[in-house]
């Protein structure tokens, strides 16, 4: 196996969790999600409701930029208590995971906390607005009036999360190996080729 942890970032309702879910299957890993989360979170002692608070959400918006201007883009600068207790977790049990090997980690910037490490394969799954306003309506169950501003929402709360957890820009094409769009590749065709990618082949 050439690499031997896959890392997913994705846009909200791109399929980034189901092409995650079905490479773990083609490659026989373990696949993490909000399991990181929810794992930091009993280490920690936190709350359910703080934890649902904090998923892939970067801090209040006035903190954010207050924090940015001040710490110049240096991680963990500017985090506090529990919030600061609970990221600082989480990247343990990624580098953790990692140390393990063969396993497949959706979002908590783990491609970031994981860049620069030998057999990591970083990955970003992108699709056009249909097919995403498609999926969050049919598979996701969201209200089709407000489904345009939830799409935009999401993807900036994933945006503000990686960029002040990791001092990187979220959609930054020099952060990942791969970028692949889902809406005209299917999630299949996607898992296929991070797959084969993490194999080591050469596409068909």
């Amino acid at each position: 196996m050439k690499y031997s942890v896959i890392a997913i970032e994705r846009e909200y309702a791109s399929g980034g969790r189901d092409i995650g879910k079905r490479v773990a299957q083609l490659l026989g890993m373990p696949y993490y999600g909000s399991e990181v989360l929810q794992m930091a979170a009993r280490q920690i002692g936190a709350s359910p409701d703080y934890v649902q608070e904090h998923d892939e959400v970067a801090p209040n918006p006035i903190f954010y930029s207050f924090v940015l201007m001040a710490r110049a883009s240096t991680y963990g600068i500017g985090e506090t208590g529990q919030e600061s207790a609970l990221q600082g977790q989480e990247s343990r049990i990624i580098m953790g995971l990692a140390d393990k090997g063969n396993c497949v980690i959706i979002g908590r910037r783990a491609g970031a906390v994981l860049k620069g490490r030998p057999g990591v394969l970083r990955v970003f799954i992108y699709s056009d607005i249909a097919a995403r306003r498609k999926r969050a309506v049919e598979v996701y169950g969201q209200d089709e009036k407000r489904v345009d501003a939830l799409l935009k929402q999401q993807d900036k709360n994933r945006s503000n999360y990686y960029h002040f957890y990791a001092g990187q820009q979220w959609d930054d094409r020099g952060e990942y190996h791969m970028m692949l769009d889902s809406g005209t590749l299917g999630i299949e065709g996607c898992a296929q080729l991070i797959a084969a990618a993490a194999r080591g082949e050469s596409p068909a």
